[in-house]
C-alpha cells in the first residue's frame, strides 16, 4: 500500500512545493499512467493489489477498468526448486529449511495471468527512487 500511496503523496507534495517536478502531469491518473509505463505495468499491478486490499474491489464498478487485480484474486505462496520449477503451493509465504529453493508470493490478475509480487515491488521502488532523486 505504501508504494501505491507514494504516487499520491509525490504528486500532491510537488504540486504544492515544487510544481516543475509534476508539470507534465495534470491529474493523479496521469502520474499513475506514467509510472505504469515506466515499470512495464508493475506499478499498475502494485496499485491494484493495494486498492483490492483496501477497498474490496471486484471486477465491476467505476474503478474496475484501472485495476488488474480484484479482491477475489488469488494470492499464493509458491516454492521453487533451484531450476525454477514449482515444488510446492502453500499459504505460508516462507519456505524455511528448504535448501536450493526460493519462495515467492504470486498474484493472479483478472485476465488469468500471474505475476510475482516482489519483483514488481522492486521495479516500482527503483522507478520511484529515480524519480524522487532525479534532481538531487
Amino acid at each position: 500500500m505504501s508504494c501505491s500511496h507514494l504516487a499520491d503523496h509525490y504528486f500532491a507534495y510537488n504540486k504544492r512545493h515544487c510544481p516543475r517536478k509534476v508539470a507534465e502531469f495534470q491529474t493523479i491518473g496521469d502520474i499513475v499512467e506514467y509510472l505504469s509505463e515506466q515499470t512495464d505495468g508493475a506499478f499498475q499491478d502494485i496499485r491494484s493489489v493495494s486498492n483490492a486490499y483496501k477497498h474490496l474491489y471486484t471486477g465491476t464498478g467505476p474503478f474496475s477498468r484501472y485495476s488488474t487485480v480484484d479482491s477475489c484474486g488469488a494470492i499464493e505462496g509458491l516454492t521453487f526448486t533451484s531450476d525454477d520449477q514449482i515444488s510446492e503451493i502453500h499459504e505460508e509465504y516462507l519456505a524455511e529449511g528448504k535448501e536450493n529453493s526460493r519462495s515467492a508470493v504470486v498474484v493472479k490478475r483478472n485476465d488469468g495471468s500471474q505475476f510475482e509480487l516482489l519483483p514488481a515491488l522492486d521495479k516500482t521502488v527503483q522507478v520511484f527512487f529515480d524519480l524522487v532523486y532525479a534532481d538531487a
